[in-house]
């Protein structure tokens, strides 16, 4: 778990969000929820719309707004909103499931 707490739009970055390097984006899908903080506006919350073939560009569906285009070179920042429920491994390797109780106390169990 990240240990650098930031606020995004009432969600604690780096426990509910990751951020994304232009290097991942090819790791959104449609449907991902993502933190926008573009050059002279506020941080947005949308949704993936639409993915390019070579991840150098995605749009988002900006909560209560429109489409936009976020590209590679446009000084975007992108938080990946993580979900309530994720897969993660402990630090010998083994997978365990996180169940999200709140924004600093995950439950911890090995899977069936």
């Amino acid at each position: 778990m990240n240990a650098d707490i930031q606020m995004a739009n009432g969600l604690t970055v780096g426990t509910q969000a990751r951020a994304l390097s232009h290097h991942n984006w090819g790791h959104l899908k449609p449907g991902d929820r993502v933190i926008v903080k573009r050059s002279g506006f506020s941080q947005e919350q949308g949704t993936v719309d639409d993915v390019g073939e070579d991840a150098t560009y995605f749009w988002v569906r900006i909560d209560g707004q429109s489409r936009i285009l976020i590209f590679h070179g446009d000084c975007s920042v992108i938080h990946k909103i993580i979900p309530w429920w994720s897969q993660q491994e402990d630090q010998g390797g083994q997978q365990r499931a996180t169940r999200w109780t709140g924004p600093d106390k995950p439950i911890w169990w090995l899977p069936s």
